[in-house]
């Protein structure tokens, strides 16, 4: 990973960045799960209310990305903190190749597509575990680029 894209005044940070990044891009869902503290909180654009707790983020990661995107990558664009927060900026790339929940809960199928969708997290870590953290995609592409919407 390009060393000048990760500018966070924290060097333990730094790499705590870097490293859940990789456990991302290899699939490596447990690492990802573990690195969220137990009572952490997850929002998300998609939902009215934040994901609740390390088993409720794991299941979602496991259902929204690892199945239906089981190709995905983040490309990290860059990514910025001080203190206790941080924000990671990418691009989430992958192939619908199972179904996925809708927003009304319906189930969408495979389309068979590719998404290269803009992303950002920004995360509040405690004692080396994400407390806090808020997504931002591009809703509209991703479904669009899913033939879902024109």
């Amino acid at each position: 990973m390009d060393e000048t894209k990760i500018l966070i005044s924290n060097e333990e940070k730094a790499r705590m960045v870097e490293e859940v990044l990789a456990a991302f891009n290899r699939h490596d869902l447990d690492y990802v799960a573990n690195w969220h503290a137990e009572s952490a909180l997850h929002h998300q654009p998609n939902r009215p209310e934040p994901l609740r707790g390390r088993e409720a983020i794991r299941e979602d990661y496991l259902q929204s990305t690892w199945k239906p995107f089981p190709d995905f990558k983040f490309e990290l664009d860059r990514a910025f903190g001080q203190d206790e927060w941080f924000c990671i900026q990418g691009t989430l790339t992958g192939t619908h190749q199972a179904p996925i929940e809708g927003s009304g809960g319906e189930r969408i199928p495979p389309t068979g597509k590719r998404i290269n969708v803009p992303i950002c997290f920004v995360v509040r870590v405690q004692e080396g575990k994400a407390v806090e953290v808020w997504e931002y995609n591009d809703q509209l592409a991703f479904l669009a680029q899913l033939g879902l919407y024109p």
